[in-house]
């Protein structure tokens, strides 16, 4: 799979001068320096002891010389001519940040329209999807913000705030990026450590993401109002879906509410969120969503 992640870098219509591939090993068990050396000195290979997700992107940050960053995780792969698409509308355009689709299949869409708009005004008015792989970004304006160490959903803190200092951004429907669906992954383990981590740090953001908002000035603040009250939501469905503990669920909605951020605010941000808002205000809705919400399959 790394073989093919990296692959699909180098087959890129980029000549050596205008990218750089930085592989940050974060302690794995086999050691890719076979495959690497034939590529001569097109890859920078880092290794480090296992720190998790969040330090290895960071040192990639730190040694990236590049104009602009983009996040690929070793098992995924670059769709070679959708990227290309949006490597095309940066070269035409002057933007802090490109965004595209992340797709499970390989084939190509059709729909190659965009707009542009500002980072917050994105963040404001749209459902974002937080994975940090599916964002070109300019190096510049990240400043001082790097990923939490040693939390899961880091991307959930760490990309609205990328958001927040993008001032002009293209968002596109170009599904440019394969994902690899692994039934194994943390994201999905059904390990009771791992539940309660995923569980504990969601909060974690929410209340970090929560504290902001009452620091910025007013467009900053209801743009990231919104990403905070779908985490809240999003931390309300795990605590039904993964744990199906009634008494687990009303402390912690006790917790929420002293925090301002339950019952869920009235916002009309989606249908899906004005019927999750609605049945959790109430025991017989938070009932029901226990029930019924298994059933039900989640969208990445």
């Amino acid at each position: 799979m790394l073989k093919e992640c990296v692959e699909s870098l180098l087959s890129l219509s980029l000549n050596n001068e205008e990218f750089e591939i930085i592989l940050i090993d974060d302690g794995s068990d086999q050691n890719p320096m076979d495959y690497l050396a034939k590529q001569g000195n097109r890859i920078k290979y880092i290794r480090q002891d296992n720190a998790g997700l969040s330090e290895a992107r960071n040192k990639g940050i730190s040694i990236a010389n590049g104009i602009y960053i983009q996040f690929i995780d070793g098992d995924d792969t670059i769709i070679k001519s959708r990227y290309e698409k949006c490597i095309s509308l940066l070269k035409r355009n002057e933007v802090d940040m490109l965004i595209f689709k992340l797709s499970n299949k390989t084939t190509e869409s059709k729909d190659n329209s965009y707009r542009i708009t500002t980072g917050p005004n994105h963040l404001r008015d749209s459902n974002i999807h937080a994975t940090a792989c599916g964002y070109l970004f300019k190096k510049s304006i990240l400043h001082k913000l790097r990923f939490t160490k040693s939390i899961y959903h880091e991307d959930e803190e760490f990309t609205p705030l990328l958001l927040l200092q993008a001032n002009r951004i293209i968002c596109t429907n170009i599904n440019a990026y394969y994902y690899r669906e692994r039934p194994r992954s943390i994201t999905s383990s059904k390990n009771q450590h791992d539940i309660i981590k995923r569980i504990t740090d969601l909060k974690f953001i929410i209340k970090e993401l929560n504290k902001k908002v009452q620091s910025f000035d007013n467009e900053y603040s209801l743009a990231l109002q919104r990403r905070v009250h779908q985490l809240t939501m999003d931390y309300i469905y795990k605590i039904m879906i993964e744990t199906n503990e009634i008494e687990y669920l009303n402390k912690e909605l006790k917790d929420l509410e002293r925090l301002g951020l339950f019952p869920l605010p009235n916002k009309k941000y989606t249908i899906k969120y004005s019927l999750f808002r609605l049945l959790s205000k109430y025991k017989f809705g938070q009932i029901a969503l226990i029930q019924i919400l298994p059933l039900l399959k989640r969208e990445r």
